[in-house]
C-alpha cells in the first residue's frame, strides 16, 4: 500500500490529463441511451481496458480483495484527517461484527448517524476499501458516519451478509446514547451491494420502533436476476460488466434466492411507508436501469424520494473522486441532499 500510495497520485494526474485532453480533441463525445460519458471517466475506462489487468472474476475471492483494494487506491480521492476515529465491534450472537466510527469536529452532540454499508457485490470490498469515501462523506455532512462491515461470500453465502446488515443497524440504535447519536436520525446508506442491504434494511425496520430517518442508495443493485434492459445494454466497457456481476452472484446466491425479498427489494409485497430516499444512479452503470425503476417503485407508493442520474458517471464514481473531478461533485451533491433532510431534525414522513 506504501507503494500505491506514492504511486496513485501520478496515475490520478495523468488520467485527469488524459481527460481534459478527450474533452478537447474534435473526437465525437460517448453516447449511450441519451446520455453523454464524462470525458474523465472515459479516461479511467480507456485507462482500464489498456492496463489489461486480469479480471477479478478469475481470481480467487481473497486474491481479488487484495486486487480491489489496490485498484480502488489508484482512483480513490483523498483521505482527510477526522477529529475522531474508532474501530469498534458490535456483539452478535453468531460472534462480533467490526465496524469504524468517524466524527468529524463539526459533528453535534446528539445529531445524526449514516451507517455506511460498502460496495463490492457481497464478495469483495471492507471498511479499508472504503475508508476514505466514508472520511470525505463525513468531512462533507458534518456528521457522523459508522462503517459497516459484514461477512461476505463465498466463505459466507446469503443471507450472512443481511443478518449483519440488520444486526449492525440494532446495534447503532442500542448504543446511539453511548455514541452521543440521535436515534430518531440514524440513515443507512451504501453503495452497490451496499446499497442494496441498505434498501433491505430499511424494508425490514420501517415499522420497528426506531424505523431509519432516511435511505441513501447509491447505483444499488436491487434485482438481481439481471432483467433490466441496462444490463444488456452496458455490459461491457464500464468496469462493472456481466460477466463479474455473474461471478458475485453465483458467489453469494442460490437460483431461488435472486426473487427472494428479504435480499432482492425490488420483489418486496410492500413499498409502504419507507424511510425518504435518495437514490443516485449513474447513466453508463448496468446497474442504472433497476436504480431508476426502484426510486419510481418508492415515489408510486407514496414515499418521499428525491432521485437524481449522475449521466455522465460510472459504476463506482464514489471511490474514484481522485481521478474524476465530476465525480467528487457527484458525491458533493449527494452529500448535500443527505444534509438538507437530516440536519433539520430528519425528514417528515
Amino acid at each position: 500500500m506504501a507503494l500505491l500510495k506514492t504511486v496513485a497520485p501520478v496515475a490520478q494526474a495523468a488520467i485527469r490529463g488524459a481527460g481534459s485532453l478527450l474533452a478537447r480533441l474534435p473526437i465525437a463525445p460517448h453516447e449511450r441511451d441519451g446520455h453523454t460519458l464524462d470525458p474523465h471517466t472515459r479516461a479511467v475506462c480507456l485507462a482500464a481496458k489498456l492496463a489489461r489487468v486480469p479480471h477479478l472474476s478469475t481470481m480467487k475471492p481473497a486474491t481479488a480483495r487484495r486486487a480491489m483494494e489496490e485498484q480502488m487506491w489508484l482512483l480513490d480521492g483523498p483521505s482527510p484527517e477526522l477529529e475522531e476515529v474508532r474501530d469498534l465491534t458490535l456483539p452478535v450472537a453468531w460472534g462480533e461484527l467490526p465496524v469504524r466510527l468517524y466524527r468529524p469536529a463539526a459533528a453535534q452532540p446528539g445529531g445524526p448517524l449514516l451507517i455506511w454499508y460498502h460496495g463490492g457485490g457481497w464478495v469483495i470490498g471492507s471498511i479499508t476499501s472504503h475508508d476514505g469515501a466514508c472520511r470525505r462523506l463525513a468531512e462533507a455532512t458534518g456528521m457522523a458516519v459508522l462503517a459497516a462491515d459484514y461477512r461476505l461470500a463465498p466463505e459466507h453465502p446469503c443471507p450472512a451478509a443481511w443478518e449483519d446488515a440488520l444486526a449492525i443497524y440494532d446495534g447503532a440504535v442500542a448504543h446511539a446514547a453511548a455514541w452521543d447519536i440521535n436515534p430518531a436520525r440514524i440513515a443507512v446508506c451504501g453503495d452497490s451491494a451496499g446499497g442494496n442491504l441498505a434498501a433491505c434494511v430499511a424494508l425490514a425496520r420501517a415499522a420497528s420502533d426506531h424505523p431509519p430517518a432516511l435511505q441513501v442508495l447509491l447505483y444499488p443493485g436491487v434485482e438481481l436476476t439481471r432483467s433490466f434492459a441496462s444490463h444488456k445494454r452496458l455490459a461491457e466497457g464500464y468496469i462493472l460488466d456481466d460477466r463479474l456481476i455473474g461471478w458475485m452472484l453465483g458467489n453469494t446466491f442460490t437460483t431461488e434466492q435472486l426473487t427472494d425479498p428479504a435480499c432482492s427489494p425490488w420483489y418486496a409485497n410492500s413499498f409502504a411507508k419507507q424511510p425518504p430516499a435518495i437514490v443516485v444512479t449513474a447513466g453508463f452503470d448496468v446497474l442504472r436501469d433497476e436504480g431508476d425503476a426502484y426510486a419510481v417503485r418508492l415515489r408510486d407508493a407514496g414515499n418521499k424520494v428525491e432521485h437524481r442520474c449522475e449521466t455522465g458517471m460510472i459504476h463506482g464514481f464514489l471511490t474514484m473522486t481522485g481521478a474524476i473531478p465530476e465525480a467528487e461533485a457527484a458525491v458533493q451533491r449527494m452529500a448535500k441532499d443527505i444534509v438538507r433532510l437530516l440536519a433539520a431534525g430528519g425528514p417528515a414522513r
